[in-house]
């Protein structure tokens, strides 16, 4: 996430899973703690391209957390949205991943 937006708007519905927001930008994480159910994570890796092949290393990031605290099992079902270009404001595109 640029912004933290979509997360904090996921987050006023009060989902009973866990959010997990994977961000490049120390203050956007720090500002994310503020809201109610999402977990931050700060993502320092250098961007790669193409900027798809960067996303799915982001949501590998998040699966590979939750994985190790133990909340994503193998053959859960995870929900990932993303935007279809770089920037804030572009979210748009929601996708159901089963973990492996």
């Amino acid at each position: 996430t640029t912004s933290g937006k979509t997360a904090h708007i996921v987050s006023k519905y009060r989902p009973l899973c866990p959010i997990l927001a994977v961000t490049r930008f120390p203050q956007v994480a720090r500002q994310m703690q503020l809201f109610r159910g999402i977990t931050p994570m700060f993502y320092e890796p250098a961007r790669t391209e193409p900027w798809v092949t960067d996303i799915e290393n982001r949501v590998q990031f998040a699966v590979d957390f939750g994985k190790n605290n133990k909340f994503i099992h193998s053959g859960d079902n995870v929900i990932v949205i993303t935007g279809w270009k770089q920037g804030a404001g572009s979210s748009n595109t929601m996708r159901i991943l089963k973990v492996e």
